[in-house]
């Protein structure tokens, strides 16, 4: 439950809410984001996932094209959240070198939020997204969707799953195990002392990016008059940091819904190790800091251990699940 949840807060609330962390994922703020807007990170790693699977589909026998679903409420939102934003740069990048499209598949997830409302899935011209308009539970999509269900994939959430409790994020690990090429954790926050900083930032960035957001005057009245909506921004913030996992506590999620996913009987005749990268890179300064955990099938067998750091930022790289604590 997110003190922005429908359920809590009139739409005049919420969604210039989410306009504003949509706006802080997609649009670069100059001087304090050098290197771009975090979206930008995302899409590099998120590219280098698929790119890695194409690589090593060349080598073997050729599968099915791999999409993406993300699970981040971005069907149900007018922007499209951060998964638009990546979807666009990567299948621009692709376009300019001659590569077919990432088709993305954008959900309105339920598994987290208890929002009733219709959703009004964002405008997009792109024939490479697709909309479920309807609720998409994480914890049972491939048993609930046919359309996720019948496409190679890969699962990511862009600051949403820190919202999960403990069990719910175990099954929505064991449901991608079940039917998901791989998953992509993105966050922007991790639960230390830096990240609530930079939440504490948030009331004063409202109010200085607000003006290119295109306000209403409702919104004005509750930023600069009465200022719920920074109060909002900032206590729904602390919250997700102290909702945030680190990279090992993720990890033993990994472990656990594993070990949960074979004791269920998963797996079936095709199964396959799951490697595991991780990464951590600043995305504002002083401490804003993106983490990423992504795993997918490791359909090579490779049990090589190269899993060294490619920067002084990035935490490095493990392979296998069994090999992580």
């Amino acid at each position: 439950m997110s003190l922005t949840d429908p359920s809590l807060c009139p739409p005049y609330l919420t969604e210039p809410i989410h306009t504003m962390l949509d706006f802080l994922w997609t649009r670069p703020i100059p001087i304090i984001q050098p290197h771009g807007a975090p979206y930008d990170m995302a899409a590099e790693v998120l590219s280098g996932v698929l790119e890695s699977i194409e690589e090593e589909e060349e080598d073997g026998a050729k599968e099915e094209e791999v999409g993406v679903v993300d699970f981040g409420g971005a069907a149900g939102r007018g922007s499209g959240g951060p998964a638009l934003a990546v979807e666009r740069k990567i299948n621009q990048h692709r376009q300019s070198i001659s590569k077919r499209p990432i088709r993305f598949v954008l959900t309105n997830s339920t598994s987290w939020t208890t929002s009733s409302s219709s959703p009004s899935p964002p405008s997009a011209s792109s024939s490479s997204v697709l909309y479920i308009p309807e609720s998409v539970d994480a914890r049972h999509a491939t048993a609930s969707q046919a359309i996720i269900r019948g496409q190679r994939h890969l699962r990511t959430f862009f600051s949403t799953f820190h919202q999960f409790g403990e069990d719910s994020a175990r099954r929505v690990m064991v449901d991608a195990f079940e039917g998901a090429e791989g998953m992509c954790i993105f966050e922007l926050q991790q639960s230390d002392l830096a990240s609530l900083l930079m939440v504490a930032l948030l009331g004063p960035l409202s109010w200085l990016l607000l003006p290119f957001q295109r306000p209403t005057w409702t919104t004005l009245f509750f930023t600069y008059i009465v200022p719920i909506i920074p109060l909002l921004l900032v206590l729904d913030g602390i919250l997700s940091v102290y909702r945030s996992r680190s990279i090992p506590h993720l990890l033993r999620l990994v472990n656990l819904a594993s070990l949960n996913f074979h004791l269920e009987g998963g797996g079936g005749k095709e199964e396959f190790d799951w490697k595991w990268e991780y990464g951590k890179k600043r995305h504002t300064w002083p401490f804003g800091q993106m983490v990423w955990v992504v795993g997918r099938r490791d359909r090579r067998g490779d049990r090589g251990g190269e899993g060294e750091s490619e920067s002084d930022e990035d935490l490095g790289v493990e392979e296998g699940v069994e090999d992580l604590i």
